[in-house]
């Protein structure tokens, strides 16, 4: 016997707790069989490494079945930590990302794009409306950084399997630990781009120990994987947090929650890139 509901962690694949005799999984929905094969490679891959759940083959063997011409696979539930915390250590988040890379170095992938392509989406926004205000002082600020994350694509040399949304929402703060869920935007990058991705969604560059966070995350994701370079990561954290003001002034258009969102984004790249010359 089993019963399902939702749950609320993942952002793209409508997880479902399977409540069973044998006890918990969950049920995840996949956009179809070429990202059912890149996870079932990447959960194999990370098997033993304490970093994201494994996914279960079925009775009859398959990594992924499916239903009515959707595509599912099965994963080991982690059970939440006391209390639904979700805070953790500075030194775990990077040592859970480090050791998500150094199980990676030799994965590959099927040539998944970027979906939120930073160059993409800037078109997008100038196209939806916007022109009357292209001379404000913030869209100006905003242009001269997007132009500037473009200018830099051709510095960023490192590309290896990444996560490719490593923020807060695809976690899990476990009872033993924290584990990494939804590889669906898994392509070829740059590590750093996890990197910022994990950094700026658990933490606040203008906070008092800001320095001492990011010490710490230094230092565990050194443990496990080499070749940290904190240039590389200022330029990460402003290519994430521009496409992430882009991305939402393109969605919902400009209002003074969505400026001030995208202002408060442009501050804290800066504030990170001085934080890195620590």
């Amino acid at each position: 016997m089993a019963s399902e509901h939702r749950t609320a962690s993942g952002t793209s694949s409508e997880a479902k707790i399977l409540e069973t005799d044998r006890g918990r999984y969950v049920l995840r929905r996949l956009s179809g069989t070429a990202q059912a094969r890149r996870e079932y490679r990447i959960s194999e891959a990370l098997q033993g490494q304490d970093v994201c759940p494994e996914i279960l083959r079925t009775r009859g063997g398959e990594r992924w079945f499916e239903i009515e011409e959707i595509c599912y696979n099965v994963q080991r539930f982690i059970e939440p930590a006391a209390g639904g915390a979700e805070v953790a250590d500075h030194a775990e988040l990077g040592s859970v990302a480090g050791k998500l890379h150094a199980g990676l170095r030799s994965e590959t992938t099927d040539g998944q794009p970027d979906r939120f392509d930073l160059e993409r989406k800037w078109q997008a926004f100038l196209s939806s409306g916007t022109k009357p205000i292209l001379q404000d002082p913030l869209i100006l600020r905003l242009e001269e950084q997007v132009q500037l994350c473009l200018s830099e694509r051709e510095e960023l040399t490192d590309r290896t399997c990444i996560h490719g949304d490593l923020g807060k929402w695809n976690l899990i703060f476990g009872s033993r630990g924290v584990r990494i869920i939804d590889f669906g935007e898994a392509r070829l990058g740059d590590r750093h781009f996890d990197l910022a991705a994990l950094l700026t969604s658990t933490t606040d560059a203008l906070e008092d120990r800001a320095v001492q966070y990011l010490s710490a995350y230094i230092e565990g994701y050194s443990r496990y994987a080499d070749g940290f370079d904190a240039s590389a990561l200022a330029r990460h954290i402003r290519s994430w947090n521009v496409r992430g003001a882009v991305a939402l002034l393109e969605h919902t258009g400009i209002n003074e929650r969505s400026a001030r969102y995208a202002a408060r984004m442009l501050e804290q790249s800066e504030s990170w890139a001085q934080r890195l010359r620590f």
